[in-house]
């Protein structure tokens, strides 16, 4: 049983990402800086978009919300994905 660590922080979304190793951690460490500028002052690095804004809303929460559902959407009982405010990749999944 761990009263925290990283099976109690990720499932519960203190945490945004757990890594396997170094490696992997350093990996995404690097991708989360490449959307920021490369020094103060700097040019943003701006992408194209691959969500249509016009992208329709469809997660609804029930009973609980799952704050994470709620911003990049969900699966429905059938295995349909329910999109929500961000793209579904916004946010990494574990």
């Amino acid at each position: 049983m761990q009263l925290g660590g990283p099976k109690i922080m990720a499932t519960n979304g203190v945490v945004h990402l757990t890594v396997s190793d170094d490696l992997e951690g350093i990996s995404a460490i690097l991708r989360w800086l490449s959307y920021i500028p490369s020094y103060i002052g700097g040019a943003l690095p701006i992408l194209s978009p691959s969500d249509p804004p016009e992208r329709p809303v469809a997660y609804l929460p029930e009973n609980s919300c799952d704050p994470r559902g709620a911003i990049c959407g969900a699966l429905d009982d059938g295995g349909k994905w329910m999109g929500a405010f961000l793209i579904r990749t916004a946010l990494l999944r574990h």
